[in-house]
């Protein structure tokens, strides 16, 4: 438990648009964020640990879901040395 640290969050976000909302432009979907009009999910997992005091490894889950759209899961690790 000294070495090692973990985390995790989850959010529900609700979006609200004033517009038509069959409107599917890039410029809406950046506004937004990649959220979808709706009800929209994320969350999100974390671990880190130390190694010998100079190398450090994460890995990362994240997920996102909506009420039209798939779930999205990305993972991601990464591999520090620090000098």
């Amino acid at each position: 438990l000294t070495k090692g640290r973990t985390s995790a969050s989850f959010d529900y976000i609700a979006t609200t648009f004033s517009r038509d909302e069959n409107n599917t432009s890039p410029l809406l979907f950046d506004m937004l964020e990649g959220f979808q009009i709706g009800t929209n999910y994320t969350w999100q997992t974390r671990y880190q640990r130390a190694y010998k005091n100079n190398l450090q490894l994460t890995f990362m889950y994240e997920g996102r879901a909506s009420e039209t759209a798939k779930i999205v899961h990305t993972g991601n690790m990464q591999v520090q040395l620090l000098f």
